[in-house]
């Protein structure tokens, strides 16, 4: 065909009509398409770079399949030696991924080619424009943006408040969750020295996500002493509607029990529905609510709550009736 002997001319691209190239990108046939941009691809990268821009974005964002894989490897050449190019082609797919796309396939070769094919761009990146990504429909634009907020982490880390980056760490989409956990490990310091921000920082505990639970429970064991675990962030973890969390918070109390703040882990703790928190209260009870009429009065709730669970805290009732019958005496 025609398309191939213009391909295998010795004539260069450049001297060939633009009109006729541009004809056999239009083309209704795959092949000739693929002709058509091959020689578009011989044309001199200056030319390329800077007056068919637009034509590499405009088949980079094609609804037709083999046109986006017959330009991809002519974009990665143009980006591998023009940096300038390749952020501004990375933002102009940006804002393509972050509207919906418009034939099925177009965001995950678009999430392939800014990753694999554009190399430096995501560091000239602002924080902004990744978030923007990390809260967009697409999940390949999520990715993207947990992406770029990986390879930022280090200098934007402290600009993150910690609920921020808690829910980063808990976001359905593993590059996000990834981004929010280097976070979490770049800002230790900051937790340790302010209890609302450790308040804060204990709730990735909470995150639905067993990669990120698992985190953040080596990282408080391992990572945390004695002088980062102050009574209420405790309490806090103890608050906790997940069991394995619960369990966590009752071990810390335990390591690391304050005498002077008994008689307040046992009202917290009494006031928790949950039976493994009541169970755990008992074991405050001789040392903090024994000969004390006005304590006893505070634990009535408490002690209706423990006695009127049925078939369930047999070991909590009978610690309970032991206690009353010692204090009734």
């Amino acid at each position: 065909p025609i398309s191939r002997i213009l391909l295998n001319h010795e004539t260069p691209a450049a001297e060939l009509p633009p009109e006729l190239i541009e004809s056999l990108i239009e083309s209704p046939y795959q092949q000739v398409r693929g002709i058509g941009i091959r020689i578009f691809g011989q044309l001199p990268d200056e030319i390329l770079i800077n007056s068919q821009q637009l034509v590499i974005l405009a088949m980079a964002v094609n609804s037709e399949e083999d046109i986006r894989n017959a330009i991809k490897p002519i974009i990665a050449r143009l980006a591998a030696g023009n940096s300038e190019f390749a952020l501004e082609l990375a933002l102009d797919l940006i804002e393509f991924l972050l509207v919906p796309e418009k034939a099925e396939g177009v965001h995950s070769y678009l999430l392939g080619l800014l990753r694999d094919d554009l190399p430096g761009w995501m560091k000239n990146i602002d924080k902004e424009t990744a978030m923007r990504l990390c809260v967009a429909k697409s999940n390949y634009a999520k990715e993207l943006g947990g992406l770029i907020l990986q390879e930022n982490c280090r200098d934007w880390a402290e600009e993150f408040e910690t609920i921020k980056i808690v829910k980063l760490a808990s976001n359905e989409i593993l590059a996000v969750r990834e981004a929010g956990r280097q976070m979490f490990s770049e800002n230790i310091e900051r937790f340790r020295s302010n209890t609302q921000e450790m308040l804060a920082a204990v709730r990735i505990l909470e995150s639905k996500w067993d990669d990120s639970r698992e985190f953040a429970w080596n990282l408080f064991n391992e990572t945390f002493t004695e002088e980062d675990w102050s009574p209420e962030v405790m309490v806090s973890i103890c608050d906790s509607v997940r069991d394995e969390v619960r369990q966590l918070g009752r071990e810390l109390v335990t390591r690391y029990f304050e005498e002077s703040y008994g008689q307040d882990y046992l009202l917290k703790f009494s006031e928790h529905p949950s039976g493994d928190m009541q169970m755990f209260a008992t074991n405050f009870l001789e040392n903090y609510a024994a000969d004390n009429p006005q304590r006893l009065r505070e634990l009535m709730p408490y002690f209706v709550s423990v006695l009127s669970r049925v078939n369930r805290g047999g070991v909590a009732k009978r610690r309970v009736f032991s206690f009353l019958d010692k204090e009734a005496e």
